[in-house]
């Protein structure tokens, strides 16, 4: 079950944060493009970088993490509560759901 989308037009991508604690980057026609596998819980919030190169996970295992698009963790910060948004963080992102 999907948790949260959202989509980057300009690379027409679509990720998607799952209870199945992965976020994943698809193509339009839906094909997976990328998965990204790290967090030990419900990955709850999902944005890009403005320029859509990185990729930014957060997760009710109270962590937030930073990705580039092959699917490399570079970073992992770590939250007293769980990531549940990154409240405009990145306010270019469009919600699809």
């Amino acid at each position: 079950m999907v948790w949260i989308g959202r989509l980057f037009a300009r690379r027409k991508y679509v990720l998607t944060g799952s209870y199945d604690n992965t976020a994943k980057l698809w193509d339009l026609s839906g094909r997976e493009f990328q998965s990204f596998c790290g967090h030990t819980g419900a990955v709850s919030a999902v944005a890009f970088s403005p320029d859509g190169k990185q990729v930014l996970t957060g997760s009710r295992d109270n962590t937030a993490k930073v990705w580039d698009l092959s699917g490399h963790q570079f970073q992992s910060f770590q939250a007293r509560v769980p990531v549940r948004s990154f409240g405009g963080l990145f306010p270019r992102m469009e919600n699809i759901y």
